[in-house]
């Protein structure tokens, strides 16, 4: 048996579109979850005590460089998403 083939139109493209959610809904729910998780890791990297003083020590500074340098990996990241 052979089908021809043809061009869809736009309802037969948001037809197969919604079969394939019903039939691989976990696999779309899991991508739909990094965006937010990149989120709060972002949020959650930007959490920290405050020194309280004015000369940071070695390891201060290098945890804010790393806080900034997480923030631009995970705002690249949720842009992407």
């Amino acid at each position: 048996m052979t089908a021809t083939l043809r061009p869809p139109n736009m309802g037969g493209i948001l037809d197969r579109a919604i079969q394939i959610l019903r039939e691989r809904f976990a696999l779309f729910a899991g991508i739909a979850v990094f965006p937010g998780l990149a989120q709060l890791a972002g949020q959650l990297s930007s959490v920290h005590p405050n020194p309280g003083i004015a000369v940071a020590s070695n390891g201060e500074t290098a945890f804010e460089l790393a806080r900034y340098g997480a923030s631009f990996v995970f705002s690249i990241a949720n842009l992407v998403l």
